[in-house]
């Protein structure tokens, strides 16, 4: 049971980290836009 948990905890760490580094790779695209602009 604790182990299962510790799996859905990283599972879900990795997701959060994916999704931030996903919203600071669409930032960085449109700031380059911007520059470019």
């Amino acid at each position: 049971m604790f182990k299962q948990k510790c799996v859905v905890l990283q599972s879900y760490r990795s997701l959060r980290a994916l999704q931030f580094s996903y919203k600071l790779y669409l930032h960085l695209i449109s700031y380059v836009k911007v520059m470019i602009l």
